[in-house]
C-alpha cells in the first residue's frame, strides 16, 4: 500500500461557535413573521427550574476535573479519553462564563436548561464512580487496556461530550433570543486548543471539508457518509455496519479525529481504506476486537503454532498477534503501524518492517502454523472473559430468552451460557470444549454457533444481549423517548381543554359572537384528533420498548407528512386569533368569563394560566419535536436500526416547519397587501392586487418625472415584489391610483444630477420606462437597493431588457470578428 509521510494537523473544536445553533428558535414561530413576539417561549422552557443552574453546572465541572485527573495518572493509552474529557470541561467552563454574564437569567434558570445539566450530572457522576471504584480495587489500568472494560469508559466519555454540546447549544439559543446584548457577550475563548495529527492527506482533507479544521469529535455515521462521498462508493447496510463497528468499536455513536487518524495509519491511504479493510476482514486469522485475556483463553487449549490477529484494544489502526508456544503458553506481540508498513520488534529489540500483515505472517510461517479457526468470538452474543455475576448484572431486567455466551470462570477450556428463563430468573449452563467440538448436557455440537441455533430452536434462547450494547446511550434514548411521550400527553390534554372545554363554553356564551369563537380557536378540534391518534402510537411504542430493536423514527416520518395540512389553518389564523382576543380584552364581562373558565382548569404551569398560553402551544409543538429528535439522534449509534429513520424524521419535521413558516408568511403578506390597497381609490377597474405570492417590499415618496420636470410633489409609490404602484397622496393614509409598472424584464439605472433635478434613477422596461427622483441621496440608495433585490429575484438569469442589450452586444462583437 502507498503511504504518505507528510503530516497535517486538525485542532480540537469547541462544540459551539459564536452563532447559536437555533435548536428551536425561529422555527414555526409567529415572531418569525415580525409580529407578536413570543420571547418567553414558555412551553419550550418548561417553567422555572427545581434547582440552581450555576451551582449544578459547577458540580459537573468539578467532577469532570476529577475524571481528567484520575485518567492522567494511568500508565496506559488514555489520550483520546483525556482529550475528550478536556473538551467537555472547556465547554462547560465557557457555558458557565457566558451564562454568568448574560441578562437572560430567568430563561437560563428554566426547567428545560436545568434538566440538561441534570443529565450531565448523572453521566459524569457515573463516570467518576466507575473510575474511582476500579482505581480503589487496583483494576483501572487493566480495565482501560481491555476491550470490554474500555468500552464502558468510552461510552460514558462520548455521552458526556454529547450532553455538554447539547447544553452549550441550548444556552446559546436562549441567550440569543432573550439577551438583547447577546452579540456583546465575551466569547471566553481563552482555553488552549489541543491538536492531533492526521497523517493521511486525503483523510485530513475529507475531515476538514466535512467537519472543519477544528472539529475534534463528530457523529461516526457522518464519517462513513463522508468516506462514501469522497470515494464515490455506495455501501450496503451490512457493509456500513461493519465499517461503523471498526471505526466505533465501543458503539458510542461518535469518532474523534484522533481515532480517525489511527484508523488511516492501519488502512490508509483513504482512497484504499475500504479495500484494505475488506482484505483484512476476509482473512481466517483475523478476529476483530478481542481482548488480550480473551485471546489467551481461546488459544491456551489449542495446539502449538495456532495464532490469531486482532485489533489493538485502543487504536483501530494497530494490531496484536497472539500465538501458542510450547507448554500451552500464549505469546502476544504488538504489530506497530508505520507510515510505510507494519513492524514488530524481535528478541534483539530490532524492528522488522513488512508491507502488510499478510507478509508478516508468511515470514514467520514456521511458528505461525495454523490460524485459530473458530468464528464464534466474532458473534455479537460472545462476551468473553466476564464473570457469572457480571453476566447476571447485564441480563437483569431483560426479557425471557435474552442470552450471552462467555468463558467459564471455573473450568479451563470451557464456556458458559447465561440467559433469562421464562420466569425472569437468570440461569447458567456449562459448555465443555473438546477436540471434536462442544458438549452441552451430554450432546456434542460441531460449533458454538450450532449450540446457539439449537437453543433458539428449542425456545430457550430468543435474542442475544449484544456485546456492542451501549447501556449509557440506551438509558438516554429511553429517557428522551419518555420525554416525547410525556410532553405529547400534556399537549393532548391541553388540546382537549381547548376543544372540549374552553371552545365549547365560548360557543354556549351568547355574549361572544360565533365568528369570534371560530377565529380564536381555529381548527383546534382537528389538531386534537390528529394528536390523539399519534399519542396512541407513541404509547404502544413505549409500552413494548426494546433498546436494540424498537424504532420510533418511522412514526415521526409518517406524522411529518401530515403536519403541514393539519397545522396550516391554525398557524395562518394564529395572529387573527390573538388580535381578536386583544380586541375583546378590557370588556369586563369577557374578562370575567375567561377568568372563570381558566380557574376551572388551574394549572401550576404559567403558560396554561392564560388563554393565550393555551393557544400558543400548537405553534410551539413542532419546534419541540425537532429539539427532541435532534437529541435522540445524538444518543443513537449509526448502526442502530432506528438511526436512518430518525435522521429522515428530523429532516421531514424541519421541512414541515419550513412549509408552515412559508404558508404563514404568504398569508401575512396577503393581509398586508389587502390592508394597503384598501386605502387606495381608483382601483375598481383593475385586476385584484391582493393575490397569493405578492408582498409589499417598500413604500414611500418618489417623484415621477415627465419631459424633465417633476409631475407633482404629492406622489406616493408602493413597491411590491413584482410591480410598482404609483399613487397620489390625498390625505393621511388615503391615496388615489395613477399608474402601475410590471417589473419583470426591467432594469434600474442611476441618472446623474441635472441642475435642480437630483437623486434620480430610471426603470427601463421593454415597452416603457419611468424616471423618478428621491428626497435625498440616502433615500435614492435605499430605493435602488430595494429595486435591485426585487429585480434579481424576478429575473435571476439576468434576462429582460438588460439581457437583450447584452445579447445584441455579443452578436455585434461576433460579426466584427477578432481585432
Amino acid at each position: 500500500r502507498a503511504r504518505h509521510a507528510s503530516s497535517t494537523r486538525a485542532t480540537m473544536q469547541r462544540p459551539f461557535n459564536r452563532g447559536a445553533s437555533r435548536r428551536f428558535t425561529g422555527k414555526f414561530d409567529p415572531s418569525a413573521s415580525g409580529r407578536r413576539p413570543t420571547a418567553a417561549a414558555p412551553e419550550l422552557l418548561g417553567g422555572p427550574a427545581k434547582g440552581n443552574f450555576q451551582a449544578a453546572l459547577e458540580r459537573c465541572r468539578g467532577d469532570a476535573t476529577k475524571v481528567i485527573a484520575t485518567l492522567e495518572k494511568q500508565n496506559c493509552d488514555v489520550q483520546e479519553l483525556v482529550q475528550t474529557a478536556r473538551s467537555v470541561l472547556n465547554t462547560l467552563s465557557r457555558v458557565a462564563a457566558r451564562t454568568a454574564n448574560s441578562a437572560a437569567t430567568d430563561e437560563l434558570s428554566s426547567a428545560l436548561v436545568y434538566e440538561e445539566v441534570e443529565k450531565l450530572q448523572v453521566i459524569v457522576g457515573e463516570y467518576l464512580a466507575l473510575l474511582s471504584d476500579a482505581e480503589a480495587k487496583g483494576k483501572l489500568t487493566a480495565q482501560l487496556n481491555s476491550s470490554r472494560g474500555r468500552r464502558k469508559f468510552e461510552q460514558l466519555n462520548s455521552s458526556l461530550l454529547v450532553e455538554a454540546t447539547i447544553l452549550a447549544e441550548l444556552s446559546e439559543d436562549i441567550m440569543m433570543v432573550h439577551d438583547k446584548n447577546y452579540q456583546k457577550l465575551p466569547s471566553f475563548d481563552d482555553q488552549p486548543e489541543e491538536q492531533v495529527e492526521i497523517i493521511d492527506p486525503e483523510g485530513y482533507r475529507m475531515w476538514v471539508d466535512q467537519f472543519g479544521a477544528t472539529t475534534f469529535m463528530v457523529d461516526v455515521n457522518k464519517v462513513v457518509q463522508g468516506i462514501m462521498k469522497s470515494l464515490q462508493v455506495k455501501l450496503s447496510t451490512a457493509e456500513r455496519k461493519i465499517l461503523l463497528q471498526v471505526l466505533d468499536p465501543s458503539n458510542t455513536g461518535q469518532i474523534s479525529s484522533l481515532r480517525w487518524s489511527e484508523f488511516l495509519k492501519g488502512f490508509g491511504p483513504m482512497s484504499h481504506c475500504l479495500y484494505n479493510l475488506q482484505g483484512l476482514l476476509s482473512r481466517p486469522w483475523f478476529h476483530g476486537f478481542l481482548s488480550r485475556d480473551d485471546s489467551t483463553k481461546l488459544l491456551e487449549v489449542e495446539p502449538q503454532g495456532t495464532f490469531l490477529i486482532r485489533f489493538s484494544s485502543t487504536k483501530p489502526g494497530s494490531f496484536s498477534l497472539a500465538h501458542t508456544m510450547d507448554n500451552t503458553r500464549v505469546n502476544h506481540v504488538i504489530i506497530h503501524t508505520r507510515e510505510n508498513g507494519f513492524a514488530i520488534r524481535e528478541d534483539n529489540a530490532q524492528e522488522k518492517l513488512f508491507p502488510s500483515v499478510s507478509h508478516l505472517i508468511e515470514a514467520y510461517s514456521s511458528i505461525l502454523i495454523k490460524p485459530y479457526s473458530q468464528t464464534f468470538p466474532r458473534q455479537l452474543w460472545w462476551h468473553g472473559d466476564i464473570s457469572g455475576d457480571e453476566a447476571s448484572q447485564l441480563l437483569e431486567g431483560k426479557k425471557p430468552g435474552t442470552f450471552l455466551i462467555r468463558f467459564s470462570a471455573t473450568q479451563r477450556g470451557c464456556f458458559a451460557s447465561s440467559y433469562v428463563d421464562q420466569h425472569g430468573v437468570i440461569e447458567k449452563g456449562l459448555i465443555v470444549g473438546s477436540p471434536h467440538g462442544y458438549q452441552l448436557s451430554g450432546k456434542l455440537f460441531a460449533s458454538m454457533e450450532e449450540i446457539v441455533e439449537s437453543l433458539i430452536a428449542w425456545g430457550i434462547f430468543t435474542e442475544p444481549y449484544k456485546n456492542t450494547t451501549n447501556e449509557v446511550n440506551d438509558k438516554m434514548r429511553f429517557k428522551i423517548v419518555k420525554e416525547m411521550l410525556s410532553t405529547e400527553q400534556s399537549y393532548v390534554r391541553a388540546l382537549d381543554t381547548l376543544s372540549n372545554s374552553l371552545a365549547k363554553k365560548f360557543k354556549e356564551n351568547p355574549k361572544v359572537a360565533p365568528a369570534d369563537t371560530a377565529t380564536i380557536f381555529g381548527n383546534v378540534d382537528k389538531l386534537l384528533a390528529f394528536h390523539s391518534a399519534f399519542l396512541a402510537t407513541l404509547e404502544r411504542t413505549v409500552a413494548y420498548w426494546e433498546p436494540d430493536d424498537t424504532a420510533i423514527g418511522p412514526h415521526f416520518v409518517k406524522v411529518a407528512r401530515d403536519l403541514p395540512n393539519a397545522y396550516a389553518p391554525y398557524v395562518n389564523n394564529y395572529n387573527a386569533s390573538m388580535a381578536c382576543i386583544d380586541r375583546l380584552k378590557g370588556n369586563k364581562a369577557f374578562d370575567e368569563f375567561v377568568k372563570r373558565l381558566l380557574d376551572e382548569h388551574l394549572n401550576t404551569d404559567a403558560y396554561q394560566n392564560t388563554l393565550q398560553g393555551y393557544l400558543i402551544q400548537p405553534v410551539q409543538r413542532i419546534p419541540r419535536y425537532i429539539l427532541l429528535l435532534t437529541d435522540l439522534i445524538k444518543h443513537t449509534s449509526g448502526a442502530h436500526s432506528d438511526y436512518d429513520a430518525l435522521c429522515e424524521a428530523k429532516e421531514a419535521v424541519k421541512q414541515a416547519a419550513d412549509a408552515l413558516n412559508e404558508s404563514q408568511r404568504a398569508v401575512d403578506n396577503l393581509e398586508k397587501v389587502a390592508e394597503c390597497i384598501k386605502h387606495i381609490q381608483g382601483l375598481d377597474g383593475e385586476p385584484s392586487l391582493a393575490v397569493i405570492g405578492r408582498s409589499l417590499v417598500k413604500e414611500g415618496k418618489l417623484l415621477p418625472l415627465e419631459n424633465g420636470h417633476v409631475r407633482s410633489k404629492d406622489y406616493y409609490v408602493f413597491l411590491f415584489n413584482d410591480l410598482l404602484l404609483i399613487t397620489k397622496k390625498r390625505s393621511d393614509k388615503k391615496y388615489s391610483y395613477k399608474d402601475k409598472m410590471q417589473l419583470r424584464n426591467v432594469k434600474v439605472v442611476s441618472v446623474p444630477d441635472q441642475g435642480a433635478l437630483r437623486n434620480m434613477f430610471r426603470l427601463h422596461g421593454i415597452d416603457s420606462e419611468l424616471t423618478v427622483a428621491a428626497d435625498s441621496p440616502a433615500d435614492k440608495d435605499e430605493w435602488m437597493s430595494a429595486m435591485k433585490d426585487v429585480l434579481a429575484k424576478l429575473n435571476p438569469s439576468g434576462g429582460g431588457a438588460a439581457g437583450a442589450e447584452r445579447t445584441a452586444s455579443f452578436r455585434s462583437a461576433s460579426r466584427r470578428g477578432p481585432s
